[in-house]
């Protein structure tokens, strides 16, 4: 099944608003879609908009990873080679990287 959703790479800019390659917005963590005012702390939920927007802004990425991880493992076994499952690796703490922030 082809994917459904805009394309990355996506990126965070002013700590919480998530942009596609072409500049549009793909999410804006300032703004609260379920109609709930925050009671948190602005410094809390200015930091918990921060992490949300990193984690979205990674999600292709996270896809990607996932799909190259998936393949690759498919036709491995007890004799794999190292160096394949370090690029498998590498792979997964990237996208993991990037959702965190690090």
């Amino acid at each position: 099944m082809k994917a459904q959703h805009t394309p990355g790479p996506w990126r965070v800019i002013n700590s919480v608003v998530v942009l596609d390659k072409s500049n549009r917005v793909i999410s804006d963590c300032n703004i609260d879609y379920s109609g709930n005012i925050s009671t948190e702390k602005p410094l809390k939920a200015g930091l918990v908009n921060a992490c949300n927007a990193r984690l979205i802004a990674a999600a292709p990425d996270l896809l990607a990873a996932l799909h190259t991880i998936a393949a690759r493992l498919e036709g491995t076994n007890i004799n794999t080679p190292i160096k394949d499952m370090r690029d498998i690796n590498y792979l997964a703490y990237a996208a993991i990287a990037k959702a965190e922030g690090i």
